[in-house]
């Protein structure tokens, strides 16, 4: 006649409320395990099952993507040829406290063969819902909470992590989150880069205060380097544009100057040039601001005297401002200059009461105009 055994049970709140005789052994009905008593610890030792019994054996994974086990951990990848994925268990199910380790073993995991580490329906890794080993010989280990999370121990070396906190949490919304004083770059030569993709992209440094913008720097929308201001985060001002083929600057707002320096032209920008023969002799000079020394013929009062300043840097619509600067006697002429595409007509009157025949140096400076 055959014998049957059997073993008091309960469910897992029963068995932590009971403390069992030395060597006894219970049935935990909720989680279908065996518990083994001491006689005096409550709920008593509660022992694996075979489904929790990890395999320190190396899982191989060659060229594709795999679903991890509860029983896995080390999953090692041996080939990549394309982005793959590891879905992992839920953290409810993997042993609390218990290491996975995911490795790229091939050397070949990169940017674009990346190796995805996925969470389970909503199980968190380090706050985010995935992690991205994106460089040879990559990889992390990690343990679950035996609840509903993953905690990252070690990056291996190499990793380009998706995520870095400095200072701070990692942010789930920033490649790379930092909280401090300040923040030092050093070395004999030293280049930061901001990259896009495109021209019509952005590429730029923001500055906030409370989290809300206030100025922007960088390429915004085009290839131009733009100073960009707002009053509160939400209208911006382009404030200064500097154009990339030709360094044009283009201001949105005035331009005031606080120094002593004032604002004008600087050393360089300049030119001069001399009258052959007459003073209605055309002369040329490719420059914004310069000096035209006229001829010394002699002009009747009340005469003017008309001449060409044939000059790349005018345009039209442009302004001409125009000074008797030197030579000659102060006061006695007028002077008036219409601007053309790359030249410009200088009028000059004598407003005395007789003859004079003076080279007079005239002054001029070209301000940009525009009829709309």
């Amino acid at each position: 006649m055959s014998q049957q055994l059997q073993l008091r049970r309960g469910t897992a709140a029963q068995i932590a409320a009971f403390t069992g005789a030395p060597g006894e052994v219970v049935v935990d009905t909720t989680n279908n395990r065996l518990v083994v008593g001491d006689g005096s610890t409550a709920g008593g030792f509660p022992a694996a099952k075979l489904s929790e019994i990890g395999s320190t054996a190396r899982v191989a994974v060659a060229d594709a993507s795999y679903s991890a086990l509860t029983a896995d951990r080390l999953i090692v990848f041996t080939a990549l040829t394309a982005a793959r994925t590891v879905s992992l268990p839920t953290a409810a199910s993997y042993p609390t406290g218990t290491r996975l380790t995911i490795l790229d073993e091939s050397g070949a995991c990169s940017s674009a063969k990346t190796i995805a580490v996925n969470r389970a329906g909503t199980d968190l890794i380090d706050g985010a819902t995935s992690f991205v080993i994106e460089a040879a010989y990559g990889g992390l280990e990690m343990e679950s909470n035996g609840a509903n999370a993953w905690t990252i121990l070690s990056p291996k070396p190499n990793l380009q992590a998706s995520l870095i906190g400095a200072g701070t949490p990692p942010d789930p919304n920033n490649v790379v989150s930092a909280y401090g004083a300040s923040a030092l770059f050093n070395g004999a030569s030293f280049n930061v880069t901001v990259n896009k993709s495109a021209a019509a992209n952005t590429a730029s440094f923001i500055f906030e205060d409370g989290f809300s913008g206030r100025a922007q720097i960088g390429l915004c929308g085009d290839d131009n380097f733009h100073f960009k201001v707002s009053p509160d985060g939400a209208g911006w001002i382009d404030a200064l544009a500097l154009n990339s083929a030709n360094g044009t600057a283009t201001f949105g707002g005035g331009v005031l100057s606080r120094g002593a320096g004032g604002v004008g032209y600087a050393a360089g920008a300049g030119g001069a040039v001399a009258q052959a023969s007459s003073k209605s002799t055309a002369v040329a000079l490719n420059a914004s601001v310069g000096q035209v020394t006229m001829n010394a013929a002699s002009l009747a009062p009340g005469a003017i005297v008309s001449f060409t300043l044939n000059n790349s840097a005018i345009a039209a619509g442009d302004l001409l401002v125009l000074n008797h600067v030197a030579g000659g006697t102060p006061g006695a002429y007028t002077l008036n200059g219409q601007c053309a595409a790359g030249a410009a007509t200088i009028n000059v009157r004598n407003a005395a009461a007789g003859a004079l025949a003076e080279a007079i140096v005239v002054a001029f400076a070209v301000i940009k105009g525009a009829t709309s």
